[in-house]
C-alpha cells in the first residue's frame, strides 16, 4: 500500500522564519557598524590666490578665511606675487602654481621691504613648496628671519630663499640679527631647496662704549630649534657684526 507523502505545512506554530529574518537584519546592521567610519573624513580644499578670478587676492586673506582649515592647500597662481608680513597661523600647504614658476616677494625690490615674507606661528605644521621667497627685510633690536621666521613645524620643498635681509637696530648695545634667509625657532626641514644671497647685519652700537650687535646665520640661523637638510644648498650668504661706539 502506497503512502502519500505529507506536504510541508503551510502554517507553523513557531516563529522560526521571523526570527531568522530578524537575525539577518541584526547581522547586517552589526556588519555595517563595524566597517563604516563614525564620520566621513573631510576632504582638504585648494584655495587659489591671484589678482582676479581666484578665491582671494592675498595669501593672508586665504589663511584668514574661516573656511580655510587644517590640511588645506593655498595655491598662488601668479608668477610674481608681492605681499609682506604673511602670518601663517593654520596648518596648511602654500604652493606656487604658475607654470613658469612662482615668486612671493615682500616688495618689488631688494632692501626696501618693511617686513619679512612669512612667519610660521607656534604649533602649526606648514609646507611651503615650489616657489622663490625673496626681498624680505626685518629691522629690530632682535631681527629674526629676513625671509622666513619659523616658530612651528615647517617644511621647505623645492624652495629658493634669496635676497632677504635681517638688520639689528642701532642702539645701546646694537641689536642682534639672526637668519637673513630663515630663522628657525621650531622644527625645520629643507628638501631640494636653495638658500643664497641673504644677509644679516648686527646693529651699530650707539653711545659711549656701546657694543655692536651680533649678525648670525646669513642664510639660516637655527635658534633653539631642530634643523634637517636633504639635498639642499646654503651658499653665498653674508653675516656681519655691528660696529661698537667709541
Amino acid at each position: 500500500m502506497l503512502t502519500t507523502p505529507v506536504p510541508w505545512p503551510v502554517t507553523r506554530s513557531s516563529s522560526v522564519v521571523p526570527s531568522l529574518r530578524l537575525g539577518i537584519v541584526i547581522a547586517v546592521a552589526v556588519s555595517v557598524s563595524l566597517f563604516a567610519s563614525p564620520a566621513a573624513a573631510a576632504e582638504a580644499d585648494t584655495i587659489t590666490v591671484c589678482s582676479y578670478g581666484c578665491d582671494h587676492t592675498t595669501i593672508q586673506a586665504a589663511i584668514d578665511d574661516p573656511s580655510t582649515g587644517s590640511g588645506d592647500t593655498i595655491e598662488v597662481l601668479k608668477s610674481v606675487h608681492t605681499e609682506a608680513g604673511i602670518e601663517v597661523d593654520k596648518s596648511v600647504t602654500i604652493v606656487g602654481g604658475h607654470p613658469s614658476g612662482t615668486t612671493v616677494q615682500a616688495d618689488t625690490s631688494e632692501n626696501t621691504a618693511s617686513d619679512r615674507v612669512f612667519w610660521i606661528k607656534s604649533g602649526k605644521r606648514v609646507t611651503i613648496q615650489d616657489m622663490k621667497v625673496r626681498y624680505g627685510k626685518v629691522e629690530a633690536f632682535q631681527a629674526l628671519g629676513g625671509g622666513i621666521l619659523n616658530s612651528g613645524t615647517l617644511t621647505l620643498l623645492r624652495v629658493t630663499v634669496v635676497d632677504n635681509r635681517a638688520v639689528g637696530s642701532e642702539s645701546n648695545p646694537g641689536g642682534d640679527a639672526k637668519g637673513g634667509g630663515v630663522c628657525n625657532q621650531g622644527s625645520l626641514k629643507v628638501i631640494q631647496s636653495t638658500v643664497s644671497g641673504n644677509e644679516v647685519w648686527g646693529g651699530h652700537g650707539q653711545g659711549d662704549g656701546a657694543n655692536g650687535g651680533d649678525g648670525l646665520g646669513g642664510g639660516i640661523a637655527n635658534v633653539g630649534g631642530t634643523l634637517r637638510m636633504i639635498n639642499s644648498t646654503v651658499s653665498g650668504n653674508r653675516a656681519e657684526r655691528g660696529d661698537g661706539a667709541g
